[in-house]
């Protein structure tokens, strides 16, 4: 979940766009968020026992300026757990930065990616909500791109087992949830049906 700070209270919140929930249970899957644990994670993840994960967007690694360390702790864990067990993984903008970096990607500023709508082209293809602006430079080892953006940039990638989905853009954030995206990522992701 995203990291949020109020002074006021002087708090640092979980956070999750209702949004996302929603367009989750779209996808036939039933949400439960995960909390920011850091190094706990894995036994609260043996606890609950999901059938995949998902990485949602918001805040920026902290290699690249973040200021949520206990969420890239987490999703760090998130990802190692579910690689060590082979789920399902959906990263989700910030979460395909994640995963590409932690498969030998590195990620660079560009402009005109951010709180726009653009085209992607390839596998994928259409206009989008784009809310980032860290871009995969290079293609992670042995994943495959799906899209591209009119300036080259990566916008959708997956492993070669297809376990592992990520896509810069936001399916959540749509007006109106393109059903093209519920269905090819729950094609893609197929093995996690958590009914």
């Amino acid at each position: 979940m995203r990291v949020e700070t109020n002074e006021r209270r002087g708090e640092r919140i979980d956070a999750i766009d209702q949004r996302l929930i929603s367009f989750i249970t779209k996808l036939g899957w039933v949400p439960v968020p995960v909390p920011n644990l850091g190094v706990g994670i894995a036994e609260w993840l043996l606890a609950v026992a999901p059938e995949g994960l998902v990485l949602s967007g918001g805040n920026d690694l902290c290699v690249v300026g973040g200021d949520a360390p206990e969420r890239d702790a987490t999703e760090v864990g998130i990802l190692e757990w579910a690689s060590s067990r082979h789920l399902p993984v959906l990263g989700i903008c910030r979460g395909m930065q994640l995963i590409a970096l932690m498969n030998g990607a590195k990620l660079e500023r560009r402009a005109n990616h951010a709180g726009v709508e653009h085209d992607i082209y390839g596998t994928l293809s259409g206009r989008v909500p784009s809310h980032h602006v860290w871009c995969i430079q290079s293609l992670p080892k042995t994943f495959e791109v799906l899209a591209n953006s009119e300036d080259g940039s990566v916008e959708a990638i997956t492993s070669p087992d297809h376990r592992t989905l990520g896509i810069m853009w936001h399916p959540e954030r749509m007006k109106k949830v393109r059903p093209v995206d519920v269905e090819w990522i729950a094609r893609t992701l197929g093995g996690c049906d958590p009914r």
